[in-house]
């Protein structure tokens, strides 16, 4: 199958305004793909590691109808006197500065109400009958230790026995795991302001994933900057001019970048295998660009010795490597699409989901790599392979 790359008849200037118009596209592209990387959403739930129908699933569905919990699990805060602090939480003051601080927490954007042993609400008996609300506000500071310390309902799920850690627990609506890392960070700072000498503890599911979501983006960062420098080097390990290296940076980015963008405009998720997806990215874009240059170079390199005939321009040339590299890096990008394509028959969501976007991304790093590699072949200066890329490898033979 060749690529037709035939300027003949056209003016010189016409062909270069095509191949410019092209990378700018495609960089434009690049461009508009990265302003959709902030939508990119990460996402750690021990669901994902399991199959859609399994056991513990649908028990806690269950359990969750039974006895009318919220859909989504609320953040736990915890917060322990100090040291140097002395009594409980059971202090007409503390509690004053408990009820204000919760009351600030559940005002959050996102969050639907606090509650804590300040808050909480109970019924009590009263000359006039039973009355429902507050429970500390309807009952005499003198009694809050009997009447809370012997409640099974409140310790220890909002007081410890010893009264001196509490429980502030933040309901909340589907919030994403980045707007919940932002909370957690707010709160903290919040009640380490209201409380300096207590000590400040955060956790719940929620705040798990947001943290490993959290993680997942910084990992992602550090990735994508030590695989820049590794394939930096590489490259100069194999080309003497920066331009060949320049460009095949520039189609990595390139399909990395509108793979990502694509998985944050459709909703798909970055989940913990998906870590691994730029570096698979990066690697067939490599692959695909420095065979192509590498070939490219050989052909110019015979064309100026006078082997070929036909071979009598640039653009000639630039149809026939990529006429003969055409197949080879399909077929190097299809065996692996089928590859990961196979993990889809799995019956674990997160592993049928990786294996369907990792073939997907190879798919679309291929494509990227057929519309840049002609124009960029065409603008740039013939690429320089370092000599030791045209010797034979007979190493190779004495491992096999």
């Amino acid at each position: 199958m060749a690529i037709n790359l035939n300027f003949s008849g056209r003016p010189d200037r016409i062909k270069f305004i095509l191949c410019i118009s092209i990378v700018i596209a495609l960089t434009g592209l690049a461009i508009a793909g990265s302003l959709q990387l902030g939508r990119l959403k990460t996402q750690y739930s021990m669901r994902q590691f399991l199959p859609k129908n399994h056991e513990l699933i649908d028990r806690e569905d269950k359990i969750k109808e039974s006895f009318q919990l919220g859909q989504y699990p609320a953040i736990l805060i915890l917060m322990d006197l100090g040291k140097k602090e002395k009594g409980t939480w059971l202090h007409p003051a503390r509690i004053a500065r408990l009820k204000a601080a919760t009351e600030k927490l559940g005002s959050y954007p996102g969050i639907t109400g606090g509650l804590s042993i300040a808050t909480v609400e109970g019924a009590m008996s009263t000359k006039e009958g039973i009355v429902v609300g507050r429970l500390l506000e309807g009952t005499a500071p003198r009694l809050w230790q009997k009447r809370v310390l012997e409640d099974p309902l409140l310790v220890p799920q909002l007081i410890s026995q010893d009264a001196r850690t509490i429980v502030i627990a933040l309901d909340r609506t589907d919030l994403p795991n980045d707007t919940i890392h932002k909370i957690t960070i707010k709160a903290r700072k919040d009640l380490e302001r209201r409380f300096p000498d207590s000590a400040v503890r955060i956790g719940g599911v929620p705040t798990i994933q947001a943290e490993m979501s959290h993680l997942l983006s910084k990992e992602l960062g550090s990735l994508s900057l030590y695989a820049l420098l590794t394939m930096t080097l590489t490259l100069f390990l194999i080309f003497s001019s920066a331009t060949s290296v320049l460009a095949t940076l520039y189609v990595t980015a390139l399909a990395n970048i509108c793979v990502l963008a694509l998985m944050a405009i459709t909703g798909t998720t970055f989940t913990i295998l998906s870590t691994t997806l730029p570096i698979l990215i990066s690697l067939n874009a490599v692959s695909m660009v420095a065979y192509t240059l590498v070939r490219f170079a050989e052909i110019r390199s015979e064309l100026a010795h006078g082997i070929g005939a036909s071979w009598h321009d640039k653009e000639t040339a630039i149809r026939t490597v990529m006429r003969e590299t055409f197949v080879p890096n399909l077929l190097a990008s299809a065996t692996t699409c089928v590859g990961v394509a196979a993990l889809c028959i799995n019956r674990i969501p997160l592993i049928v989901e990786y294996g369907a976007v990792v073939a997907f991304a190879i798919f679309i790093s291929w494509a990227l790599a057929m519309i840049a590699i002609p124009p960029l072949l065409f603008l740039l200066p013939t690429p320089r392979p370092r000599r030791w890329t045209s010797m034979s490898a007979r190493w190779s033979l004495w491992i096999i």
